[in-house]
């Protein structure tokens, strides 16, 4: 699953870096204890992650990213900046039969992540 945290640069705008530094730490946090003990959580750079879920179909992987969800919205609550905890994701699933290599299978979850993305956007221009 590829995740990109929504609006950092406005936080960090808004807000300074250190805010948007302390962000992506609470977005750690949230990605690392929202994860069974085999999943593992990994830092691309800037406001990227990837989530390596063994033993996951997408079914059982939208099912953590809901959970994901729901941690970011407490956290939105209990933040006391004006803004939102927000990320955008996409998910692609390995199977023995997969014939392409591991950097095929994330940029599949990339452009996933990328088409929520857009549709997030396309939404908010809407209002």
């Amino acid at each position: 699953m590829f995740i990109d945290v929504n609006d950092l640069k406005l936080v960090n705008d808004n807000f300074g870096h250190q805010e948007g530094d302390e962000l992506l730490q609470k977005i750690s946090n949230i990605l690392q204890h929202s994860l069974r003990r085999d999943d593992k959580v990994i830092r691309l750079g800037g406001d990227e992650f990837l989530l390596v879920l063994p033993q996951s179909n997408k079914k059982s992987a939208e099912k953590i990213w809901l959970r994901i969800k729901e941690k970011f919205k407490q956290a939105t609550a209990a933040n006391k900046k004006d803004y939102k905890i927000l990320a955008s994701h996409g998910a692609a699933e390995y199977s023995p039969d997969y014939q392409k290599s591991l950097d095929q299978l994330i940029n599949q979850a990339d452009h996933a992540m990328y088409e929520e993305k857009k549709k997030i956007k396309s939404a908010s221009d809407i209002r």
